[in-house]
């Protein structure tokens, strides 16, 4: 953690990096030389905790940094050895590295995406009282500073939850999505058996 605090400390002095109004990545080449290998390394050790790992750290290494196509060795020997579920982590890790999280965290919230607030909220139910319960909890494209698309919602699956983990991480939980969690762990603590302190 250290070593990427470092990192964007030096990405900011080199304007490769905003750190108002939170961390945005400006470079791809910023993130692709400097950020990257330390993020692979990061999903280096949650892929060894899974199980997700070749022999090798350097050949995991090798196939999350250059892929498939560019590590052919590394790809065999990941086809060779790992199960189907395996693969599929490994993929979507390289996936999220190499095009997600740069394609995120390039993003500013409140003008690129954001959360919609309770007024947003308002305004879209009264244009729209079909609207989709996703848009009103999920991260949605913004056109300008806090000001939401009519009605688009971002396509892509895994940018919908970068964006969305990003968008509560920056805004944190509004009074809706709190009061509907207290709401959800009150009905489920009411529905298990024993006493309180021994329930899950």
């Amino acid at each position: 953690v250290k070593t990427i605090r470092s990192c964007l400390r030096t990405g900011k002095a080199d304007k490769q990096v905003q750190s108002t109004p939170h961390v945005v990545v400006l470079s791809r080449r910023f993130y692709t030389t400097q950020l990257r290998p330390l993020l692979t390394r990061w999903a280096l050790l949650w892929l060894n905790m899974s199980g997700c790992t070749l022999d090798d750290s350097a050949t995991t290494l090798d196939y999350l940094t250059r892929g498939p196509a560019g590590a052919p060795e590394a790809a065999a020997q990941a086809k060779e050895n790992l199960g189907d579920d395996q693969m599929k982590m490994l993929n979507l890790c390289y996936d999220w590295l190499s095009s997600l999280v740069p394609h995120c965290l390039a993003k500013i919230d409140r003008v690129n995406f954001g959360l919609l607030s309770p007024d947003d909220l308002a305004r879209a139910l009264a244009r729209d009282p079909k609207m989709p319960r996703s848009r009103r909890l999920v991260a949605v494209p913004f056109v300008g500073k806090d000001v939401p698309t009519a009605a688009s919602e971002f396509s892509h699956p895994d940018v919908v939850i970068g964006m969305t983990i990003l968008a509560y991480r920056y805004e944190g939980l509004r009074p809706s999505d709190f009061r509907a969690i207290m709401r959800q762990l009150y009905e489920e603590m009411s529905e298990e058996q024993g006493p309180y302190g021994k329930r899950p």
